[in-house]
């Protein structure tokens, strides 16, 4: 049970980055390119809410953790990573990410999703 804050740490992870992907799936799918890759969607269940869970978690959840588990847990290497961390400026990293998520939502709004 010791190990088990990696694995939620790494679903918070994939999660939080899938909303931003399927953002620009959204963007791409009905305004830049529209219908292009309506390829892509599973339609396995009988209703749209599950087989939208479907989709999300094979093509954004599932594989955004196995790439995370192997950049940053395979064979501990989270560790040098936190030396590594714990000198750089958290501010600066702070603000490249409200940055990306403020432009974001600009690009929605412009976009008028």
């Amino acid at each position: 049970m010791s190990n088990i804050w990696k694995f939620t740490s790494n679903f918070y992870f994939a999660t939080a980055t899938s909303v931003y992907l399927l953002l620009i799936f959204l963007i791409l799918n009905n305004h830049l390119l529209p219908s292009t890759f309506d390829f892509l969607i599973l339609k396995i269940f009988s209703t749209k809410s599950y087989n939208f869970l479907l989709n999300l978690a094979v093509y954004f959840i599932l594989p955004l953790m196995v790439l995370n588990y192997y950049l940053v847990y395979r064979n501990e290497k989270y560790k040098s990573m936190q030396k590594e961390y714990k000198a750089y400026n958290n501010k600066k990293s702070f603000f490249i990410y409200f940055m990306s998520a403020l432009a974001v939502m600009f690009l929605i709004i412009f976009l008028k999703i």
